[in-house]
């Protein structure tokens, strides 16, 4: 059976893994959704600030 410790690092020999390939894929397909979340969201909050922000420099 071909285990892994993380994606970037796949050995084959290795004794007492943590992780199958599949929970890897899993786990790195959570993270990747959740910091896209993140930074989509940072955007939005950053755009709003810097609307109000020229909307007040502007005098509306």
């Amino acid at each position: 059976m071909d285990l892994m410790l993380s994606s970037l690092c796949p050995h084959t020999k290795l004794e007492g893994t943590l992780f199958t390939r599949e929970q890897v894929d899993e786990i790195s397909t959570r993270i990747a959704k959740r910091v896209s979340e993140n930074v989509a969201r940072q955007l939005g909050v950053n755009k709003g600030s810097s609307s109000d922000a020229g909307n007040k420099q502007e005098g509306k």
